[in-house]
């Protein structure tokens, strides 16, 4: 029999099992041949599909059930793409899903910045086009005054020349140089005649440029009421769009803050 060696109570010492033969060690820093594979895979699909990820990877706390796996348990890799761990690829599934929907509200934000200042250049163009309309039509109604005035002048003339030219040939009648007195009531009769014609031209004229002054204020109240009624409403949607937006950065905020809390306790659990 072959002799065993004993210890210093006598019992038999167990032979140690022969050690296993090394394997060939890699180059330190390159990578092996599932990871460049992993690698390429993710490289053509420019993402991992979700049923690449194994079942039991999903389980970690802050996203799924909060299972609490072991500190000593390790994360197993995906099929499809060795190199990224279900933490990994969540988390730039997430990332993604962020900056799309950053994004869309920039682009969005963008359009409503265009579009209000095309209605405020439009609103401009109009509230110019208006003033230099109501500038023209002033002109417009001066010039008629000024016209209706020089042919009331020029009737008030003629009205004169044709009168003397009457009492020129009454003059020349027969009966002159013999004049008939004229009666007192007949004089006063004629007088008041003419002084009644000539208030009543007045009275006219003065209705008339009454009636034109109360009508250019009027145009001039109602475009004032409309300009000020477009100031109110372009100042709400002012306002409106404010709160728009601090509402947004505040969602923002509560959303990235939110974030930043899950993964400081996805941390903490892994």
């Amino acid at each position: 029999e072959a002799l065993t060696p004993r210890d210093a109570s006598g019992s038999a010492l167990e032979k140690a099992p022969a050690a296993p033969e090394k394997a060939p060690e890699k180059a330190r820093g390159q990578p092996s041949q599932a990871t460049t594979k992993g690698l390429a895979v993710a490289k053509e699909a420019g993402t991992i599909r979700m049923d690449s990820v194994p079942a039991h990877a999903e389980d970690v706390k802050g996203f799924d059930g909060g299972v609490q796996r072991p500190m000593g348990e390790e994360l197993p890799k995906s099929a499809s793409a060795p190199g990224l761990t279900a933490l990994q690829f969540k988390r730039e599934l997430a990332f993604k899903e962020a900056m799309d929907r950053h994004i869309a509200a920039m682009e969005a934000h963008a359009a409503e910045a265009v579009a209000e200042k095309d209605a405020w250049d439009c609103h401009v163009n109009e509230c110019l086009l208006q003033e230099r309309d109501e500038i023209q039509a002033r002109k417009e109604r001066n010039h008629l005054n000024l016209h209706f005035l020089k042919h009331q002048m020029a009737m008030g003339e003629q009205k004169r020349k044709e009168q003397r030219k009457e009492d020129i040939e009454a003059a020349s009648a027969h009966d002159f140089p013999s004049f008939s007195e004229v009666h007192p009531d007949e004089m006063k009769d004629f007088i008041k005649g003419q002084q009644e014609k000539v208030r009543q031209a007045l009275d006219d004229q003065v209705r008339t440029n009454n009636t034109l002054r109360n009508l250019a204020k009027q145009k001039d109240l109602a475009l004032e009421l409309s300009q000020l009624q477009a100031n109110r409403e372009e100042l709400a949607m002012l306002r409106k769009a404010d709160r728009a937006k601090k509402a947004f950065d505040r969602e923002s905020l509560a959303t990235a803050w939110n974030a930043d809390i899950r993964m400081k306790n996805i941390w903490k659990a892994i």
